[in-house]
């Protein structure tokens, strides 16, 4: 009995050892706590509200977001609402301190070297001949498109809350009634905002500053691609959503009166299903903004686009252009092969682009093979060869690598 007693004393002992053992042997969780970075920077209540600058810009401060996003925690600057595209979003506006469209004095004093365009394109050297194509299904819509130096953007609007908003996406079925992907919020405001902070004390008649730090004159080409059935609609609610940069001056027109182009640090440009009549709205003798003409048959459409400069660019598919050259398979009438290019493709190409260029306009063809890449990288370089000025691209940090 006793003998028995012993070992089940030693049993209980043994037990107890392991147990607390294995108490220690526990996963390791990542501690999220933010440890370096600052909480979200506030211009009341404290003694010091000077902006806090990471010392990076461009696509290593993208990079360095990305890689450390485990860190980037605690309250959100879009206070009221859900993360706006992403944690990742959220925490770079939350370093910007994005305003989420308040017009708010965010400091005590006017510092463009401490603005969001200082924190973001400082060191940035500008790319001026890229499209940032279909730019919202990014994870940092805008936010990227710029840090990258590029000057074109795109965002595809729907019509939503009873034709009084636009809601930014590719298919009407994503577009929940939680949305908080408006136009205004991922576009109009960030850069209205950009733009207020360096140009805060600017001399009177002295020209405007854009969104890139070391190329102040810079334009940024916002591409609205309309895609609501009713593009008189949508044009009426834009045309609000652009009245507060239109009376800061932000926009670049076409004054009527003198006949010329005005650039401003935005020009937006309309593509898709807009309207053709905008050279009649309120805002004349100025038109703030300008159509997406058909690259693929400019010369018979001129007199529509180009009169009182309602156009300055000229867009289309690559499979348009090439089929006013030749015939494509039945079978498969809308697919574009890269091995089925040949010289005389090219030769059509550049007649598309020499006709454009003769009538004063930019141009972009969109539908490029992306892929293999070796094939990509290929039609990038012919593109430039053939004058294209804007090449349509979807991976930023392979163009930059260009």
């Amino acid at each position: 009995m006793l003998f028995n007693s012993i070992n089940w004393l030693l049993i209980q002992a043994t037990l107890f050892i392991v147990c607390d053992a294995i108490s220690l042997w526990k996963p390791n969780y990542l501690d999220v706590t933010p440890q370096n970075i600052p909480d979200t920077p506030t211009t009341s209540n404290t003694q010091d509200d000077t902006p806090t600058m990471l010392g990076i810009t461009g696509r290593e401060l993208i990079n360095h977001l990305k890689s450390n996003i485990n860190g980037y925690t605690g309250s959100r600057i879009f206070t009221g609402k859900k993360d706006k595209v992403s944690v990742l979003y959220d925490n770079l506006a939350k370093y910007l301190e994005l305003s989420n469209g308040e017009d708010v004095k965010r400091h005590t004093s006017c510092q463009p070297e401490r603005s969001i365009v200082a924190k973001l394109t400082r060191d940035v050297t500008i790319i001026p001949n890229v499209h940032s194509h279909n730019d919202y299904w990014r994870n940092l819509p805008l936010l990227e498109a710029i840090a990258s130096g590029v000057t074109s953007v795109e965002a595809d609007v729907w019509l939503k809350d009873n034709n009084t908003g636009l809601a930014v996406g590719h298919d009407k079925i994503y577009l929940g009634d939680d949305s908080n992907d408006y136009l205004q919020d991922l576009y109009l405001h960030p850069l209205k905002q950009m733009l207020d902070e360096v140009n805060c004390n600017l001399e009177a008649g002295s020209p405007l500053s854009g969104v890139f730090y070391n190329n102040p004159d810079q334009t940024l080409y916002l591409y609205i691609d309309f895609k609501s059935s009713d593009s008189s609609a949508t044009y009426q609610v834009l045309r609000e959503y652009l009245a507060p940069m239109i009376d800061r001056g932000y926009l670049t027109f076409y004054d009527t009166s003198k006949k010329s182009v005005i650039y401003g640090p935005v020009t937006i440009i309309l593509t898709g299903n807009y309207p053709l009549d905008i050279g009649s709205d309120s805002y004349k003798p100025r038109i703030y903004t300008f159509l997406d003409a058909p690259l693929e048959d400019i010369v018979n459409r001129k007199d529509d686009f180009i009169a009182n400069q309602v156009s300055l660019i000229a867009s289309a598919s690559m499979i348009e252009l090439l089929m006013t050259c030749r015939s494509f398979p039945e079978s498969q009438p809308n697919v574009l092969r890269f091995h089925e290019l040949d010289a005389q493709d090219f030769l059509c190409l550049k007649g598309h682009i020499e006709n454009a260029h003769n009538l004063g306009l930019q141009t972009r063809i969109w539908g490029v093979p992306q892929w293999p890449i070796e094939s990509r990288l290929f039609l990038w370089k012919k593109q430039w060869e053939l004058g294209v000025d804007f090449l349509n691209v979807d991976d930023l940090q392979g163009i930059t690598e260009f």
